[in-house]
């Protein structure tokens, strides 16, 4: 499998949001492979309206970055088929068949971004031992 690092996942410009409702565009999605070896998508969200709550430093949090991690083993794609159907109204096996990693990429980027969605974000303590945002729950509207 062939691994395409895009110029800007994220990383660096993700920032510790507040708990809370964001509003938010699904921006890009990125496959790849689990620290593990299974395969994954990156979703990478974009705040698009500057939330109730307020960052610890009073930062803006309109722009701000949001990445959700889903694995795309088969017995974990149930994940991925609910928000295919929220988006499409499809049912995602109605994509059954073999792609590569850039084939599926593409259609999932395609269909799914440039959608908005509320992001339920919560604070949880990552591996590194950091405090990070994490969604809870999203939302389709559009």
């Amino acid at each position: 499998m062939n691994i395409v690092i895009p110029e800007n996942v994220g990383g660096g410009d993700v920032m510790l949001l507040p708990e809370g409702l964001a509003r938010a565009t699904l921006d890009r999605i990125i496959l790849g492979t689990s620290q593990a070896g299974h395969p994954k998508a990156t979703f990478r969200y974009v705040v698009t309206e500057e939330m109730t709550e307020k960052t610890e430093d009073g930062s803006p949090t309109t722009g701000a970055i949001v990445l959700d991690t889903i694995s795309l083993q088969p017995q974990a794609l149930f994940t991925l088929a609910g928000i295919y159907k929220q988006v499409t109204k499809e049912s995602l096996s109605s994509l059954q068949g073999n792609y590569s990693e850039e084939e599926f990429g593409a259609l999932l980027n395609e269909r799914l971004c440039g959608t908005e969605w509320n992001l339920i974000l919560k604070r949880e303590i990552g591996p590194d031992g950091e405090p990070r945002t994490v969604i809870k729950k999203q939302t389709f509207i559009k």
